[in-house]
């Protein structure tokens, strides 16, 4: 029997069903501004298109099977078809300008959005376990369904400065949204095709008040709600009398900052603390093998992030980020309380004039980030991890009428083995099938550029 282990990075593979993927995407957007008197007016038109045919995918990373009467048969674990389509069409009106002297500045704007889409992706799936194949015979997985959505909002953000230390910031927002989701006549589970549709509507308002004592400090306290409509996911079981979406999700957030400039503008320093407190948070689970979205209850979200760039000379940079983020969700399903998360990242860069060679640049950066849990019922986590950057080049160096960069570069260093997204599908029957996707391994490149 040939088998994966989950946690080794497969050097190579064996695909016994992939095929090319046809992908056609093509998008436009058209910005429009007028200037009349002292307010500003803009018009942003987008428009995409998006289309894929998949003929065959294997999505197993090998040619898996059992030794059967002195030869080898294969068992297909996971292989699927599939077909894409989706198109969305983005309008947006804003007004933007100042009044009493400028005092107050303001933005007001309409938005519109619109998507329909569809996908058909059936599933050839077994489950194998050593030294017995257990076949999903009869059981038909997969998606077939549509989705029409469209979102409509109001906005507006007012700042005024009472004095020239202080200014105070009123965001308002109103949104109204429709999605439609269409389950196909051809899903072999259906005898015809179901529709179901919902609609959501929500006022979300934003405060700050802030204070700048001077050209380099900023502080700053934030408040602000938020809101996301209902989703439709698709469905574990097509043929039960009714589907729900998730619940909207309602957020309700706290942030106190500072922004600074220190050392004759050598030194920058950034710092916030936040709390956010979620209800029916949206969270994606795997039920029966299938991606859905649920709401997780009431969730608290709370952490600080810090972030520095220091030049101790002209040639050197040093910058520093750092950031912490615990999660409690309180009668979710599936929750994962934490006793917090760490992330951060600390780059060194060098860059020296060379004449007509232009600038020499040189940098190194260090990345780290805890492990989490892609979604709330997984057991696929994504470990702690380091990793390690370089890149060394030159810049700015003229050629040809125009400026040519080109540098050496090289990722993951180290060539640490990492999974950064995963799935465990939690198939029914006692036995699963989980699968990966290892981050790049160490690589090496070169890039030029050049441009008029």
């Amino acid at each position: 029997a040939k088998t994966a282990e989950k946690d080794d990075r497969l050097e190579k593979f064996n695909l016994d069903a992939i095929t090319e993927e046809e992908v056609e995407i093509s998008g436009h957007n058209l910005t429009m501004t007028w200037d009349v008197g002292n307010v500003t007016l803009k018009s942003i038109t987008s428009y995409r298109d998006y289309e894929s045919v998949f003929n065959g995918n294997d999505l197993d990373g090998g040619s898996w099977g059992i030794e059967e009467n002195g030869s080898f048969r294969s068992i297909p674990i996971f292989h699927t078809t599939g077909f894409k389509e989706q198109d969305q069409f983005q309008q947006e009106l804003q007004a933007v300008g100042d009044a009493f002297d400028g005092k107050l500045e303001y933005a007001v704007g309409l938005y519109y959005f619109e998507e329909d889409g569809e996908e058909v992706n059936p599933w050839d799936a077994g489950i194998y376990q050593p030294g017995t194949p257990v076949m999903l015979k009869g059981i038909v997985l997969g998606s077939w369904y549509t989705i029409d959505n469209q979102s409509r909002a109001a906005y507006g953000q007012f700042t005024y400065r009472p004095t020239d230390d202080w200014y105070l910031t009123l965001g308002l927002r109103y949104t109204e949204d429709e999605k439609e989701l269409g389950l196909l006549a051809s899903d072999p589970r259906l005898d015809e095709a179901k529709s179901y549709d919902e609609d959501w509507s929500e006022f979300t308002p934003a405060f700050t008040v802030g204070y700048q004592p001077s050209d380099d400090m900023n502080l700053y306290f934030k408040y602000a709600e938020g809101f996301n409509a209902g989703v439709y996911a698709n469905p574990t079981d097509p043929t039960v009398e009714n589907i729900d979406p998730a619940d909207p999700e309602e957020l309700t957030s706290y942030e106190i900052g500072m922004k600074s400039q220190w050392l004759d503008n050598t030194l920058r320093f950034n710092a916030a603390i936040f709390y956010t407190d979620a209800e029916n948070l949206q969270v994606t689970a795997f039920a029966d093998g299938n991606r859905v979205i649920i709401n997780s209850g009431e969730a608290t979200q709370e952490g600080l992030e810090l972030e520095a760039t220091w030049l101790p000379t002209d040639n050197w940079t040093i910058d520093v980020n750092y950031g912490y983020q615990k999660d409690d969700r309180d009668d979710a399903v599936g929750s994962q309380n934490d006793d917090g998360k760490h992330s951060g990242r600390v780059g060194v860069g060098y860059s020296l004039p060379t004449g007509d060679w232009g600038f020499f640049d040189a940098r190194v950066d260090a990345s780290y980030k805890d492990e989490y849990y892609f979604s709330s019922n997984d057991s696929a986590v994504m470990k702690d991890r380091w990793l390690l950057g370089a890149r060394a080049g030159f810049s700015e160096v003229e050629l040809w009428g125009g400026y040519l960069r080109a540098s050496l570069w090289g990722k993951n260093l180290t060539d640490e083995e990492y999974i950064e997204h995963g799935q465990d599908l939690g198939l029914d029957g006692g036995y699963g099938f989980a699968g990966g996707v290892f981050g790049q391994p160490r690589s090496y490149g070169i890039d030029v550029i050049w441009e008029m």
